[in-house]
């Protein structure tokens, strides 16, 4: 499936994420693909389908048909095709077809805005792929997660994700994978406002798409540049721009592009206060998004809101607007909900709802993040200012009044004229001593302000100078950043190179399906390489199987499993030593001998169960099995049993010396065939959760018991996803392996 982006820049002009909803879907389709040509071909896959056997073939097919639903726009159908491949992947254990289910279920999920259970889907998806040397399908994942970061406002994390994923596909991809995240990294740079910078990926990506006459990728780079444009204020080049877009995805026949472009035009009519036509364009726009079936309105429902308040028809205006404010709330989307508030706010204030605007007011407030700087200082203290003067000057006028009106009276009662020559020298006295009070004041007033200036003034000085340290601090750590980034992506091709080194030495399933008819490896590294191994060989009648936890995780680990699958192949396959009593004994002096651990005491060793089988001399039905461990038990389970049965091991770690000599001891049972073993590391039992829970060695045999019906290969994913729904957000601490045989 091609790279869903990216009219993100184009919504991106609307607000820092407002067009995320739909921006992904206009690389969807293809223009070799026209809508009859799509149903023809979910006919005939549908039909296929039908005739096919629960195999590999049919989990691919579904994901097929899968492409065509969302191809057609149809998300929801696309998801549930994507639930039945997975649920039919690990019915069959076809390992990658789970993944690439999770993969499709979690890209659907994101189109319905549903990023919690895209973001599980694809994390799942991402950790297969990065480790089972896929890269595209590893920058596929990393791409629609970074997406759904970017959907929810996230833009840090986004452009963190993108960059990952443009390295991966500028080493492994097409150069339209690269293109893509191009377009994806303009976009976050257009929501900074850094629009040169944004411009400049969308050239390249357009360059990119150009040559390899990507029609419908060549949209969506104009309607990013005519987004830039338009946040440029050159609004007539951003509308070429932008119907170049709208004229090949009609071309295309692409619905819901052609949604998205007519949106993004209204926005720049919108910029230019052409609002009748703003509205055609948004009405439009929703008119298709609503046939598609697309639940992520929030842009064209608050871009109608806009343009009806530019007409002043305020009640259309707020109706639109809520309808915006119901869904940014539903899918939590914060930069959008605090442009719509704001409008809302501003439409309710105009139809006279002015408690309705200030609650609107308020929660616009509450999410705008805003900075106390200088000019905000400088314009509080002069608002003060004005407010303590202007209080002063009607107080002023309040006392003259007050002075006439008390001198008329005085008139009218007819008193003398002298009398009244004396008040009014009074009055004139007291006017005077008012004059010198409030001339006295002020200057106080002139004096508290200059301190003041000044002070703000010499603060400002001393930001400057931390600002400019703080850059220089910032400017190096960037560059050890850089420096730590390439030494750590040295380490990880090293350490990947020993994966493939640990792997290839590993048993393949070619080996183990010739030695057991039914089993499942749950074998999951703490890191990259594993300190757990197993190990697998006959001799003559008898197979033994061995499975160890080396000390330590990781690079350590690894070593000393490499060391130890070198030992058992000189013990088992040279020395023909098939006993597991003997097998442990000599891997014990081996290892002492190899570390050196009479000089060096415990540098490293392992504990391990060792379980050797061969055909029963007394009865057809029934098979020999002796077990030696180091630490580690067996567990059995016969067919007429109720409970499992444990075979403790030894008290011994193999690479340790002991102060008294301690000695292995092997059991030997007579088991039916059909009996189920079980035997691993310690990993699994031993893995916390968040609350510091072990998973625990009684819930691991209770969980075996509750299963012990069906098949092998049906336990494996049941244990994975109990330990998974144990661990939720705690990270893995040891390496786990556990393996299940029938005899």
């Amino acid at each position: 499936m091609a790279f869903k982006i990216h009219l993100l820049g184009a919504y991106a002009a609307l607000s820092p994420r407002l067009f995320l909803g739909l921006w992904i879907f206009l690389l969807l389709s293809f223009p070799d693909y026209a809508q009859k040509k799509i149903s023809s071909q979910k006919d005939s896959l549908e039909r296929l389908i039908k005739t096919l056997p629960n195999d590999s073939n049919k989990v691919k097919t579904l994901h097929q048909l899968g492409h065509i639903y969302t191809k057609s726009s149809d998300f929801k159908q696309a998801i549930q095709v994507g639930k039945t491949a997975l649920k039919l992947s690990q019915h069959i254990q076809f390992i990658r077809g789970i993944y690439q289910s999770h993969f499709e279920i979690g890209t659907n999920e994101r189109f319905l805005e549903k990023h919690s259970q895209s973001i599980e889907h694809l994390s799942k998806a991402i950790h297969y792929f990065e480790h089972n040397n896929q890269p595209t399908m590893w920058g596929k994942s990393l791409r629609e997660l970074g997406i759904n970061y970017a959907q929810q406002g996230d833009n840090v994390q986004a452009l963190k994700v993108f960059l990952k994923a443009l390295k991966i596909f500028e080493k492994n991809g097409s150069p339209n994978d690269v293109g893509n995240m191009l377009i994806a990294i303009g976009v976050i740079h257009s929501r900074q406002k850094d629009l040169p910078q944004a411009i400049h990926y969308y050239k390249k990506a357009l360059s990119i798409y150009i040559s390899t006459k990507t029609k419908i990728r060549q949209a969506v780079c104009y309607i990013n540049l005519g987004n830039a444009y338009n946040k440029q204020g050159l609004s007539d080049s951003a509308l070429i721009y932008c119907h170049k877009a709208l004229t090949l995805n009609r071309e295309l026949d692409n619905a819901h592009a052609t949604a998205i472009t007519l949106t993004n035009i209204g926005a720049i009519y919108i910029s230019k206060k052409q609002y009748p036509q703003a509205i055609q364009y948004n009405l439009e726009s929703l008119q298709i998004l609503d046939s598609l079936g697309v639940t992520g309105k929030t842009i064209p429902l608050m871009r109608l809101g806009e343009a009806y308040a530019g007409l002043k028809e305020f009640d259309k205006s707020i109706d639109f607007l809520k309808k915006a404010e119901k869904i940014a709330r539903k899918n939590k989307q914060r930069p959008n909900l605090v442009m719509i508030l704001q409008k809302l706010a501003n439409s309710e204030e105009q139809v006279g709802n002015y408690q309705i605007a200030l609650q609107y007011h308020k929660q616009y407030k509450q999410y705008q993040d805003s900075l106390f700087n200088e000019k905000n200082t400088k314009k509080i203290t002069q608002l003060a200012a004005e407010y303590r003067f202007s209080k002063e000057r009607d107080s002023l006028k309040f006392a003259q009044q007050k002075q006439r009106v008390a001198l008329k009276a005085q008139i009218n009662t007819g008193k003398a004229e002298q009398k009244t020559t004396y008040i009014g020298l009074g009055l004139t006295l007291l006017l005077l001593i008012t004059l010198g009070i409030f001339y006295r004041f002020k200057q106080r007033n002139h004096r508290r302000l200059f301190i003041a200036n000044e002070r703000l003034a010499h603060a400002n000085g001393l930001l400057q100078e931390q600002n400019a340290e703080i850059s220089a601090q910032h400017d190096a750590i960037e560059a050890q950043n850089t420096q730590l980034f390439l030494a750590n992506h040295q380490i990880n091709q090293s350490i990947r190179a020993a994966k493939v080194i640990q792997s290839a030495v590993l048993p393949f399933e070619e080996r183990l399906q010739k030695h057991f008819q039914e089993y499942f490896v749950l074998f999951r590294p703490r890191d990259i390489v594993s300190g757990d191994f197993y190990w697998v060989s006959q001799i003559e009648d008898q197979v033994v199987l061995v499975t160890a936890d080396c000390t330590g995780h990781g690079v350590p680990g690894a070593f000393m499993s490499l060391i130890s699958l070198m030992m058992l192949n000189q013990i088992v396959k040279t020395k023909k030593i098939t006993a597991p009593q003997q097998i442990l004994t000599q891997l014990q002096q081996d290892t002492l001998q190899a570390l050196k651990c009479e000089k060096n005491p415990t540098p490293g060793g392992l504990d391990a169960a060792v379980v050797s089988i061969q055909p029963s001399s007394s009865a057809e039905t029934s098979l020999t099995v002796n077990f030696a461990g180091a630490k580690r038990p067996l567990w059995f389970l016969t067919p007429d049993q109720s409970n499992i049965q444990e075979l403790k091991g030894s008290r011994i770690s193999i690479g340790v010396i002991y102060r008294q000599p301690r000695y292995f001891t092997q059991h030997a049972l007579e088991l039916e065939k059909g009996t189920l073993l079980y035997l691993g590391s310690d990993g699994l039992e031993d893995q916390h959760n968040q609350k510091n829970e072990k998973f625990g060695t009684q819930n691991l045999l209770t969980l075996l018991l509750q299963n012990r019906q069906i098949s092998l290969a049906q336990q494996q994913p049941i244990i994975e996803n109990a330990l998974l729904q144990h661990m939720q957000e705690e990270s893995q601490r040891d390496d786990i392996l556990l393996m299940g045989i029938r005899l």
